[in-house]
C-alpha cells in the first residue's frame, strides 16, 4: 500500500494512531483490549499489519496506565484502602475500615464499615473519586469486579445473597443471582459468574454471563465447593460418589459438559 512505500505516509499514520492512543489515555476509559483492537484496526485501514518492538512498548505502557493495583494497610488508627498505577496514588483516609480491595483493569471495589455496617464502595480511574454503591442497614460484603460491574454478598434473613450490579451499562438497581439459600465461594471474570449455594441439604454450583443468564450446573447429593472460572471452563472440588474421596471437577461453560480432571483413591484439594 501507498503507507508502506512511503515514509512519509507511515509517519503520518503513526502521528494519527499516537493521537487516537493519547486521546484515549485522557480520557481513561478505553479498556485494556479495546485499545489494542482499535489501535490495530487503525493501523490495518492503511495498510499495516504488523507492530515492531517500539508499537508494542507504547501499547504496554498504555496498558499500564490504564490499570490499577490495590491492597490494605493499617495505618495505626483503622485499615485503608490504597490504590495505585505509575501515574495515580490514592488512598482512603478516614476514620472508617475499609477493607478487601480487588482490581481489575482502572477499577477498585471493597467494603467499607459505616454505622450501618458494610457497604460496597467502587473506584474508577477516569474520575480518580470513589462511590458507595449500597446504602441500607445491612452488611454488604466481600466485592469482585470484573472492570465493568461488581458483584457481593448481602445478609439477608440470615443468609448471604448474591448481588449483581452493572457499573458501565444502563443498569440501577442490582439484580438478585442467588434463589435457594445461603452463598460460599464466588468467582468472577469478564462478565461470567459463578459461585456456590446451599441447596437443600448439600452445596450446589451456579454460573451466571450475559449470553446464558443463570445456571445450575451441578446436581448431586455431595458438596461441590470452591469454584474457580478458567477461560471457558469452571473447575471445582467435587465428591466420588463411589470412593468417597475428593476430586476435581470441570465444567465446559460452551458444550455444557462436565468432566473429571483428577481420578484417583487419593483427596485433591482446593483448586
Amino acid at each position: 500500500s501507498y503507507f508502506h512505500s512511503s515514509p512519509k505516509g507511515f509517519e503520518k499514520a503513526r502521528k494519527a494512531t499516537c493521537g487516537l492512543l493519547e486521546d484515549s489515555y485522557a480520557r481513561y476509559v478505553v479498556r485494556q483490549r479495546r485499545v489494542a483492537v482499535s489501535a490495530f484496526l487503525f493501523l490495518s485501514a492503511f495498510g499495516i499489519t504488523k507492530m515492531d518492538v517500539d508499537w508494542m512498548r507504547m501499547l504496554e505502557q498504555l496498558t499500564i496506565t490504564q490499570s490499577v493495583r490495590s491492597s490494605q494497610w493499617h495505618d495505626g488508627i483503622d485499615w485503608d484502602v490504597q490504590i495505585w498505577n505509575d501515574r495515580t496514588n490514592f488512598r482512603t483516609q478516614n476514620d472508617v475500615e475499609d477493607r478487601f480491595p480487588m482490581s481489575e483493569g482502572p477499577v477498585t471495589v471493597w467494603q467499607r464499615l459505616t454505622l450501618d455496617g458494610w457497604e460496597i464502595m467502587w473506584w474508577d480511574l477516569a474520575a480518580k473519586t470513589e462511590w458507595q454503591i449500597t446504602a441500607n442497614e445491612i452488611d454488604d460484603i466481600e466485592p469482585k469486579t470484573d472492570g465493568r460491574s461488581v458483584v457481593w454478598k448481602r445478609k439477608e434473613d440470615g443468609i448471604w445473597s448474591l448481588y449483581l450490579q452493572s457499573i458501565d451499562g444502563d443498569s440501577i438497581e442490582p439484580i438478585k443471582l442467588s434463589e435457594y439459600g445461603t452463598v460460599g465461594d464466588v468467582d468472577m471474570k469478564g462478565q461470567r459468574i459463578v459461585w456456590q449455594e446451599w441447596v437443600n441439604t448439600d452445596w450446589e454450583l451456579f454460573f451466571w454471563s450475559e449470553s446464558f443468564g443463570i445456571q445450575q450446573i451441578t446436581y448431586n447429593a455431595s458438596p461441590d465447593l470452591s469454584p474457580q472460572l478458567l477461560e471457558d471452563t469452571i473447575i471445582w472440588e467435587g465428591v466420588d460418589e463411589q470412593e468417597g474421596d475428593r476430586e476435581i471437577f470441570r465444567y465446559h461453560i460452551l458444550t455444557g459438559v462436565v468432566d473429571r480432571v483428577t481420578d484417583n483413591s487419593q483427596n485433591d484439594g482446593s483448586v
